[in-house]
């Protein structure tokens, strides 16, 4: 499955991103990688932020970005945040992880399940917010958070995974919410999942996680193992992924990127019309 690794910074983002695809190549993986940020990377193909984009604070531009892409010549796209660290090549590859379904985000912590120990996610109450999903066509008794950080779509989904987040999105809002743009992609998870029990996070561990707590703050991950937390229940796991969503060591991603770029050749943009094209 011809694959494209994709992200979008700016600013002090950028150099994590830069951080970030860089590990991704130390690793070994030879996806083709684009990035859109304001200031040029080096190592990957990079094109400029598309103006006519708004970069909203609730992060639907995602989704925006996603339907550019779709002029592109791949099967996969694999959208990975900027804030995450590669510490290893990943026991199975992306098209390995989406398998028969069209669309992938790892459904990491129960809402409203028995074990649930937190009361809200993004301070809707958890009944009120499964609910949510139930009326806008989810039927699994349980729902699932996620998280928006990383995602794949398979091409001939684009348009209907986009145009469905933007539906959530103005039917949430008609609601009286205004919630970021991973509700959505928990939402089409479960929608649109044939193989739903593949989604579930715990089945991943060793592939990725999200370091959401502290325990590397400020640090690169390296490899080792730390503690993970599920947000929902609370439960723990000693974990060593692939994939480390660093969400505490951004500082440290930062001046990782700036040293990279530092060393490296001075990067210019691609124009986009020479971006892999078909």
């Amino acid at each position: 499955m011809k694959t494209l690794i994709w992200s979008v910074a700016w600013g002090d983002y950028r150099y994590m991103l830069q951080s970030l695809m860089s590990s991704i190549r130390n690793v070994g993986l030879t996806h083709d990688i684009l990035t859109f940020t304001d200031q040029p990377l080096t190592g990957v193909v990079s094109c400029k932020t598309d103006d006519r984009i708004e970069l909203d604070f609730k992060q639907y531009w995602k989704f925006h970005y996603l339907k550019k892409l779709k002029e592109l010549d791949y099967d996969l796209f694999v959208f990975i945040d900027s804030d995450h660290y590669f510490v290893r090549r990943p026991e199975k590859d992306f098209s390995e992880i989406i398998g028969g379904d069209l669309w992938h985000s790892f459904l990491e912590s129960p809402i409203n399940s028995p074990r649930t120990r937190r009361g809200d996610w993004w301070g809707v109450p958890n009944g009120a917010m499964a609910q949510l999903y139930r009326d806008f066509g989810v039927n699994q008794g349980e729902v699932y958070s996620t998280n928006g950080g990383f995602w794949m779509c398979r091409k001939e989904f684009i348009d209907h995974a986009a145009d469905t987040g933007f539906l959530f999105r103005d039917f949430q809002k008609g609601k009286g919410l205004d919630l970021p743009e991973e509700v959505a992609i928990s939402v089409l998870s479960h929608l649109f999942s044939t193989e739903y029990e593949n989604r579930f996070h715990y089945r991943y561990m060793d592939i990725w996680a999200s370091e959401w707590t502290g325990v590397m703050k400020d640090k690169v991950p390296d490899g080792s193992f730390w503690d993970f937390q599920e947000y929902m229940t609370m439960e723990t796991k000693n974990v060593n992924p692939a994939i480390v969503h660093a969400m505490r060591s951004k500082n440290a991603l930062v001046e990782r990127g700036k040293k990279i770029l530092e060393d490296a050749t001075p990067p210019e943009f691609v124009p986009w019309e020479n971006a892999f094209k078909a």
